[in-house]
């Protein structure tokens, strides 16, 4: 990870990135200065100014990042290596800002409630002069010191009037005003404020859902156009991070946006129906059965059920918002509700699901004939790979007691072999997409002549023999019956040796086994022990004998 993020650093510092930059992009939120003596609230605004600086830092570390990697790539600098080191260190820079943002709103949900704790306390003296109040830092895209307020939630900013103002009757921000504080009990006005709080986290939730949607998009597309298994591994699991993390975050928005609509909608309603505004109360039940019937349509159509329901809901909450402050004559929370309906933006909720098929990598070979010792100690013929998924022909060459050597195969390439629970040692050559494949592959091992090969097929994970399906006779291997090799145990042949051997036993292979060779396959014992008796006589000092194979 280090060269990765060495690599990163050099892009970075060529593309004119400075600490100071980044330093530069904080500014440290006032807080409330009536709780400077809470060592705790203090403690948190500390720690999340200096999570707010963390993820400005590693924000302008990706966009110099992503400047520089555009340019390398654009002027064929990068290896597809690096290029791979890039992509993935980049979406571990977003993770690292995912994960400082929902830590920052574990503070933000704590120092809220702080705050409400002492926004309370001076509700019960109503006469009192309180000073301007400002909320702590809010999550990302939630509105609060600004004047006129950029989304909805601008209503969860805690505004009171300046010291030299008595206490006003209508405030800016809608649950601060006096028929909430008033007629609700405390529990049911702190669990207002904390829907309110989260109203604001959603914006957050909902822009990150967007970011690692696009993220996982191009993960489909690359996965599609891989290469090689390797790589496409790599990015299925990537894939499969990402659309966790996406389920994650959906089921929060879901929580939530489930918890915001309860909460507030029987808050509105208790109010409503104590001033015995019905008219309005009737209709907001109608607009927020609507909206939970279009909402009920569109479920399943897109990649997140949960973005859907909150997108598709906010205009409805926030103009019933707007109505119910009219209807109550809180006409600052009203203007600043009427501005919020205008800038309302509606997060991008028609992402279509994502799907990704998983590939099958099988090892499609065919059949070739080639050197008889291409199999050795140091290249070993491979273990026979069953696929999970997917379907692969094989031809079945012969199954033995014992492993053979390879002068038995003629110099078929490539070969495979598996073990049975008994012992049993099967070899296989080739792999085939169709049995059209496979017939003409098993023709072919014939006129080389073998006599039996049989034709297998896996299907995800299970193996038949088809050549057994085909008959109902018995099938005979490669080799049935005894067959015999001659084992010389000598380090060295010599070109004498070697010819004598050619002509009592013409057209039989010489292959080295260990520290031995071995001469054959022969199909009768009387032409091995001839072969035995010419180099025993002719080379009275070498050891020679007669192997049987066993067959099963």
């Amino acid at each position: 990870m280090k060269r990765k993020i060495d690599k990163i650093a050099l892009l970075v510092v060529a593309g004119g990135l400075t600490m100071g930059a980044i330093a530069a992009t904080h500014t440290q939120h006032p807080g409330i200065k009536e709780l400077a003596d809470n060592e705790e609230y203090v403690a948190l605004m500390a720690k999340n100014d200096e999570l707010r600086k963390q993820e400005d830092s590693i924000a302008l570390l990706i966009n110099e990042a992503r400047s520089a990697y555009s340019e390398a790539r654009s002027a064929a600098t990068l290896t597809p290596e690096e290029i791979d080191e890039f992509d993935f260190h980049i979406i571990d820079l977003e993770q690292q800002i995912f994960e400082i943002r929902t830590h920052r709103g574990s503070i933000t949900s704590r120092l809220n409630t702080i705050e409400q704790e002492w926004v309370l306390t001076q509700l019960t003296s109503p006469h009192e002069k309180m000073e301007e109040v400002a909320t702590s830092t809010p999550v990302e895209g939630y509105a609060s010191n600004t004047p006129e307020p950029a989304t909805m939630t601008d209503s969860a900013t805690i505004n009171t009037p300046p010291a030299d103002i008595p206490a006003r009757t209508t405030l800016r921000n809608l649950i601060d005003n006096e028929c909430f504080t008033s007629e609700l009990t405390e529990y049911d006005y702190n669990d207002l404020r904390n829907a309110q709080r989260e109203e604001g986290e959603l914006q957050a939730l909902a822009e990150r859902y967007t970011e690692l949607y696009n993220q996982a998009s191009i993960f489909v597309s690359d996965y599609r156009t891989a290469n090689n298994e390797a790589d496409a591994v790599k990015i299925y699991d990537r894939f499969t991070e990402l659309t966790s993390s996406l389920y994650t975050i959906s089921s929060e928005i879901a929580q939530k946006w489930n918890h915001v609509l309860d909460t507030k909608y029987y808050a509105y309603g208790y109010i409503l129906e104590k001033n015995n505004y019905y008219d309005l109360l009737d209709k907001a039940s109608a607009d927020f059965t609507t909206m939970q019937q279009q909402c009920a349509a569109n479920d399943g159509i897109y990649a997140s059920d949960a973005l859907m329901h909150y997108a598709m809901g906010r205009s409805t909450l926030l103009n019933h918002e707007r109505e119910f402050a009219r209807q109550m004559e809180l006409s600052e929370a009203a203007d600043s509700l009427d501005a919020a309906y205008r800038n309302l933006t509606t997060p991008e909720y028609r992402l279509e699901p994502l799907r990704l098929e998983k590939r099958l990598f099988l090892d499609y070979s065919p059949i070739t004939i080639g050197r008889t010792n291409y199999y050795s100690s140091t290249n070993p013929i491979p273990e026979l790979k069953v696929y999970e998924q997917g379907t692969i022909y094989r031809i079945l060459l012969g199954s033995f007691r014992s492993k053979q050597p390879m002068t038995l195969f003629k110099g078929v390439q490539p070969l495979s072999i598996a073990q049975d629970d008994n012992g049993i040692y099967y070899y296989y050559a080739g792999g085939f997409a169709t049995k059209r494949e496979a017939d003409e592959a098993q023709q072919f091992l014939r006129e080389k002549g073998f006599k039996a090969p049989e034709v297998c097929i896996w299907k995800d994970g299970v193996m038949t023999n088809l050549t057994d399906e085909d008959t109902d006779e018995e099938q005979p291997t490669i080799i049935a019956g005894s067959r015999y090799m001659v084992q010389i145990d000598t380090e060295n042949i010599s070109d004498d040796m070697r010819a004598t051997i050619t002509q009592v036993a013409p057209s039989k292979m010489i292959s080295r086994t260990g520290g031995k060779f071995a001469v054959g396959v022969f199909n009768n014992r009387s032409e091995a022990d001839l072969l035995v008796t010419t180099l025993s006589e002719l080379y009275p000092e070498t050891a020679v004998e007669i192997t049987e194979i066993e067959i099963n």
